[in-house]
């Protein structure tokens, strides 16, 4: 048996265990502030896409499409960072870092911002929020660290059609006959490379849905509290 597979059969439980957890409702939390059901919705509903995400790569590591899992690994670590990011704006909020209108605002961005020239809000930039996150976290662990920005430049590599992405996968330079060979299987993405990535981003996913359930409670009274005395 490879290596390998053991961390397969790891993830495929970790993914059952999130999946089980996927909510199909959300009913209203509170009365007053609608920033708290904005933030169950930034949490429930990007479950929905990191459980597809990641049965597809899955499913692609398992038929040997190391390629093509590493990018689908992307998307799905793309995902668990803006989570993460979510977190952060919420402690920012209960450390009186932003007001109830700069946190729903924020929320909105991370529900409803889009890409599209005719969309009112703008997506905030992936590279923003990995910097934001590498510079919290280099603050509490000091330098040293494998950094967010470092992990998505690797696999970035993969999703783009140049040397990691194209070239060095499918092509050889044959110095002798002076020709390029090409051939799916000329430098294979090493299999235990492409499931520790999803291994990790499945870990990630953990601690910040763990972080977002210690958050929540005081996020949802200190909305309240806020409303009520501003409603007085």
């Amino acid at each position: 048996m490879d290596k390998s597979y053991p961390k397969y059969l790891e993830a495929r439980r970790i993914l059952g265990i999130i999946t089980s957890g996927l909510v199909t409702e959300i009913d209203a939390i509170t009365i007053s502030s609608k920033s708290p059901m904005v933030y169950a919705s930034c949490m429930e509903v990007t479950k929905y896409r990191l459980v597809e995400l990641t049965e597809d790569a899955l499913d692609r590591w398992e038929h040997g499409k190391y390629l093509s899992c590493c990018i689908l690994g992307r998307s799905i670590f793309e995902t668990v960072l803006n989570l993460e990011w979510i977190n952060y704006q919420i402690q920012d909020f209960l450390d009186g870092k932003l007001s109830p209108e700069e946190i729903h605002k924020k929320l909105m961005l991370a529900t409803h911002a889009s890409r599209m020239e005719d969309s009112p809000l703008t997506s905030v930039n992936i590279m923003s929020i990995i910097q934001m996150i590498d510079k919290r976290m280099s603050n509490v662990a000091g330098h040293g660290i494998t950094t967010n920005a470092r992990v998505y430049g690797w696999f970035s590599g993969f999703a783009h059609p140049n040397a990691d992405g194209a070239f060095l996968l499918y092509a050889k330079i044959n110095k002798n006959s002076l020709t390029i060979d090409l051939s799916g299987t000329m430098h294979p993405i090493p299999p235990t490379v492409a499931i520790d990535f999803i291994r990790l981003s499945l870990s990630l996913f953990e601690l910040a849905y763990s972080n977002y359930a210690l958050l929540f409670p005081a996020f949802v009274q200190k909305s309240d509290e806020l409303y009520d005395h501003d409603e007085g």
